[in-house]
């Protein structure tokens, strides 16, 4: 499986277009890329996309590796918890935080001291001095990358996104593997909107709002925009929805994309989704230079050898973040998890057992019952295809039969048909034929 792509899977246990449609709809809003179309990458850089639908095979970087698939479903409980919206539910996005995620943020810098917080700064390198146990963080200005600043300390977490990972220097040089999961790592490309309405229209006509669309329509290499919708409207009773928008529009313009979005809603919602629009706001999370994409990353074929390292420390360096959780990968749940267990680490690192969480520490490198990940063997077992095996069979039965009717001088016919006259009578009868 970790050779297998998540698109070939598909293709090869998977029957029937609907059934079909709706694991690739789930996978495109869980991991932001389209598992069934084909993506080439010229030396320029340049993406050419072919939308034929049955094209399942796609460049090294576009597929997603199904073990890591079959990863994420684990982590989360079911493969339906991957999309899940509706309230009340097991599924990822099933909850929201009263006032938006980023109080969070806020509340906590206040606890902390907002003086004790660095913004707007890159880091570029991570140096450990092995001689004194210090390690130096060399990072520069946002807005002005000659303007550098190194920090001291003898601990860090590094809380960034696996393939951010991938542009900070490390000296020491990291091991292999810690190096190509950083290199390996693929954003997603999940185009995030929110349009609000004068009413709620849909729920006058006792609906959901929940829109789930594979694009397709009759016209050749179109795609339309929205990939699923679902009720947003605020606590405050401001009428909204939210939705995904397909890789393809994220090279247009604000207002193109805003025109195919109300478009698309109109084909399923009428007139009313015009007459009634407001405002249309988005997040191309492909933009940040700093995330590079949404909703969260993949791992692509072949690589997830490399996965089983990434909550690994390097030295006096600890990695954080929703990718390195054990649950809910990808997403607060994770984040928080990841974060309780590298402030645990650190504690151990300094010495401070009494205030270790040694539950928090369960699998990775400090606990007593870890073991190092095993990398996947390449060794294969060699088996006789079905066609030599057919061949065999029916070489056997043949000569079986030209042995038999010679005994008897049998004619042909008769050769070949009086094994299976006896075999039909003994079996219908219990009598043997003579």
């Amino acid at each position: 499986l970790n050779e297998m792509s998540l698109a070939q899977w598909i293709r090869q246990n998977v029957n029937g277009r609907t059934a079909r449609d709706a694991l690739e709809i789930a996978a495109r809003a869980t991991y932001g890329v389209e598992p069934s179309r084909q993506v080439r990458y010229s030396h320029s850089g340049n993406k050419d996309r072919i939308l034929d639908d049955d094209i399942y095979q796609c460049d090294f970087d576009q597929k997603v590796n199904m073990l890591y698939h079959l990863t994420l479903c684990k982590c989360t409980g079911t493969f339906a918890n991957l999309f899940d919206v509706s309230g009340g539910g097991g599924g990822v996005q099933a909850m929201r935080v009263q006032g938006g995620t980023e109080q969070i943020s806020k509340r906590l810098a206040e606890e902390i001291g907002k003086d004790k917080i660095v913004l707007h700064r890159v880091v570029e390198r991570f140096e450990v001095d092995e001689s004194n146990g210090i390690t130096r963080v060399h990072t520069h200005s946002t807005n002005a990358p000659y303007d550098k600043i190194i920090y001291s300390c003898s601990q860090v977490i590094c809380a960034v996104p696996l393939n951010q990972c991938a542009k900070i220097s490390f000296s020491p040089p990291l091991p292999y593997l810690k190096q190509r999961l950083f290199e390996s790592a693929m954003p997603g490309n999940l185009i995030k909107f929110l349009v609000t309405f004068e009413t709620a229209f849909w729920r006058e006509e006792g609906w959901s709002g929940e829109v789930i669309s594979t694009g397709r329509t009759t016209s050749p290499n179109e795609v339309l925009p929205i990939i699923c919708t679902y009720d947003f409207t605020s606590s405050s009773g401001i009428p909204a929805m939210i939705g995904f928008m397909s890789e393809e529009y994220s090279d247009m313009t604000k207002e193109d994309r805003c025109n195919a979005v109300v478009r698309d809603l109109m084909r399923v919602f009428g007139e009313r989704a015009m007459v009634q629009f407001l405002d249309y706001e988005e997040k191309l999370w492909s933009k940040e230079p700093y995330i590079a994409g949404a909703p969260s990353i993949f791992m692509p074929c072949g690589t997830m050898d490399s996965w089983l390292v990434r909550r690994e420390p390097f030295m006096t360096i600890h990695f954080a973040g929703a990718e390195t959780a054990t649950k809910w990968i990808g997403w607060m749940e994770g984040a928080v998890e990841s974060s309780l267990r590298t402030v645990h680490e650190v504690f151990h690192q300094l010495g401070y057992y009494d205030k270790i969480s040694y539950t928090l520490l369960k699998g990775s490198v400090y606990d007593s019952d870890y073991k190092q990940p095993l990398v996947t063997s390449k060794h294969y077992v060699e088996r006789i295809p079905y066609w030599r095996r057919g061949i065999f069979f029916f070489t056997v039965l043949c000569l079986g039969i030209l042995v038999y009717s010679k005994k008897y001088k049998l004619s042909y016919t008769a050769r070949a048909m009086k094994p299976l006259e006896k075999a039909v009578v003994k079996f219908s009868t219990g009598m043997d034929w003579p």
